[in-house]
């Protein structure tokens, strides 16, 4: 399970650098034809450019920000559920992926889970909120 990875195709206007491999292809091209991987696009919050987020990979690196899966073997099928996180909360917004593999009879998940509690600390809202905010995402999770 990976947290923050680059996976995917170059994407031309937004990544910068020579359009090579992800890192989760990288990742994958080291392991072997027998493992399998998933992934699912993570936004950061939102900005003046991009209001609605963006989940373009930076600095040189090639595809989307994501959380991924592999297994060795192969994965035949997958789940994915936005988490509830509102986009002007200043945090990513990521998603709940869950794959089954072959032969196996458990579901590997993997979710990135934003912390509100330094909003709270700083007063863009209250500990209330920021508590009902993380609840709805292990909601999504359960």
């Amino acid at each position: 399970m990976l947290q923050e990875v680059c996976s995917g195709p170059f994407l031309s206007g937004l990544n910068s650098g020579s359009g090579g491999p992800s890192q989760l292809d990288r990742i994958a091209a080291e392991l072997g034809p027998e493992w399998s991987f998933r992934w699912a696009e993570v936004w950061r919050p939102a900005t003046a450019a991009f209001p609605q987020g963006s989940s373009y990979c930076r600095a040189g690196l090639t595809g989307t920000l994501s959380v991924a899966i592999g297994v060795k073997g192969r994965i035949d099928w997958q789940r994915t559920r936005t988490m509830p996180v509102p986009v002007d909360a200043g945090q990513s917004r990521t998603q709940a992926l869950c794959v089954g593999a072959a032969g196996w009879e458990s579901h590997l998940c993997t979710a990135h889970v934003a912390n509100f509690d330094a909003a709270a600390r700083q007063g863009r809202m209250t500990q209330a909120e920021a508590d009902g905010l993380y609840a709805d995402q292990i909601g999504v999770i359960e």
